[in-house]
């Protein structure tokens, strides 16, 4: 899990804590690693108190753990608890994990855990932030615990609670929701510190870390840039396995990051102010992905190189961007779908890029909407500017961004789509009225070229 959410103190204690009095006391002993420490935990038995021994040589206690597993008469049944940290770096090699399960507790960085799983092909299981809910009930938990169960509610603990909240909210929407550096003051103003100063130190040399931030597809780094920047997302890879995606820890963080790069941008457009359009295009997808969509030099380049793919029964028809002016072709703003954990429903809005907040958002890697169809390479005549008429005719252009062969989505993939924006339009059911689907495939130039029409 991202650092930050509680590995530790969260979930580390309750794992501990369950075990602990698991069925009546079924384990005989639980180990729990902690930085250069070791705490073993005998259970109480009938007529034999338990006890807690600190161990502060590592190798001692893994050699003091395989004793009890393997005592051929009267051995232990255990659990094993490993907290990865700064003085802990990878779990200890010769724990007895064929006889006691074991859970390390590890950020993304697969340096703790890569030599682990291959020895012992284990199972990864990736934790998620907590969501605005989760903390917004730890808030109120922290002053309501303290008063004791027959304490009454007052209209003032309704507005401290309250204060407190909104402070805490602010926070999340700068650094992220992490309780290590929400929910107090001297962590936050720190951790803000990092972000601004990982932030300002972007540039046209070391950028390609942040691409991915911008991309919403970054790896986990060993460095500031993951630590600071970025979350883990959990994602279903198919219905037996799941992954993690990383994406930025606040939109804030997405904005600030991409404020940096159009900066970036904008010097590098003075370099290139002699070279092709083609070229200053392919520069700005780069940095930018598809938030390069918002220079009309970028969408006029890349419209202008589009080819389209005639849809059986098709004569003559051009895409919905073919006929645009330099304006027109320029989109306004840009905007991040919510997650299912943590949505704002929107209204459709023309000329705005929509950018998904998860990886591994079906078809698409953004989307905007335009008025008028692609027929016969004209734009229908608008009654009036940015009409929300359900019957003007519109049209909703797929990004899809290829490193191989693109592929045509598959119907599962597309009522998938759908169904998010239905959810994430609050006016969805009556804008997709008369509207058509476009999808620009943006490949890379070793990439095979894609020939056959998608069936929206």
């Amino acid at each position: 899990g991202t650092p930050g959410i509680g590995k530790s103190f969260a979930c580390g204690s309750f794992l501990l804590h369950q075990l602990l009095h698991y069925d009546g006391g079924l384990l005989d002993v639980v180990a729990y690693f902690i930085r250069d420490s070791a705490y073993v935990i005998h259970n109480a038995r009938p007529g034999v108190a338990g006890s807690v021994v600190l161990y502060d040589n590592i190798d001692a206690t893994v050699n003091l753990i395989v004793d009890m597993a393997r005592k051929k008469k009267g051995h232990k049944r255990g659990f094993i608890i490993v907290d990865i940290s700064q003085e802990l770096k990878e779990p200890p090699s010769g724990l007895p994990t064929n006889f006691w399960p074991t859970v390390v507790l590890t950020s993304p960085d697969v340096r703790h855990y890569e030599q682990w799983m291959k020895d012992r092909n284990d199972k990864l299981i990736y934790v998620n932030c907590d969501d605005e809910r989760d903390l917004k009930a730890f808030v109120a938990w922290q002053k309501l615990f303290p008063l004791g169960q027959d304490a009454g509610i007052t209209d003032e603990l309704c507005k401290e609670i309250s204060d407190e909240w909104k402070r805490v909210k602010q926070r999340i929407e700068q650094v992220g929701p992490l309780p290590r550096f929400v929910l107090n003051a001297d962590s936050y103003e720190s951790r803000h510190s990092q972000i601004c100063n990982a932030i300002s130190d972007i540039t046209l040399n070391n950028k390609a870390p942040y691409m991915g931030i911008l991309r919403m597809n970054s790896e986990w780094q060993s460095d500031h840039v993951s630590h600071k920047l970025v979350k883990l997302v959990r994602v279903r890879e198919d219905l037996n396995n799941e992954t993690y995606r990383c994406v930025p820890l606040s939109s804030d963080i997405h904005e600030r990051v991409k404020v940096k790069m159009l900066q970036i941008l904008k010097d590098a457009w003075v370099l290139l102010r002699l070279a092709p359009s083609d070229c200053r295009a392919a520069v700005g997808l780069e940095l930018l992905s598809f938030d390069a969509f918002r220079y009309s030099d970028v969408t006029e380049a890349v419209v202008d190189k589009l080819v389209y793919l005639q849809r059986d029964g098709e004569t003559c028809k051009k895409s919905a961007l073919a006929k645009f002016n330099e304006k027109q072709l320029r989109l306004q703003s840009s905007e991040c779908l919510g997650t299912a954990e943590n949505s704002t429903v929107k209204e459709c809005k023309y000329y705005v890029l929509y950018k998904p907040s998860v990886g591994n958002f079906p078809v698409a890697d953004g989307f905007f909407f335009v008025e008028g169809h692609g027929t016969s390479g004209e734009r229908a005549a608008v009654r009036a500017a940015h009409s929300r008429d359900a019957h003007q005719p519109k049209t909703i252009v797929l990004l899809q961004a290829t490193k191989t062969c693109a592929t045509t989505p598959r119907t599962g993939k597309l009522l998938k789509l759908k169904a998010i924006l239905r959810r994430a339009f609050r006016d969805w059911a009556d804008f997709s009225k008369n509207m058509r689907w476009e999808i620009v495939y943006v490949q890379h130039p070793d990439a095979a070229t894609v020939q056959e029409a998608a069936e929206v």
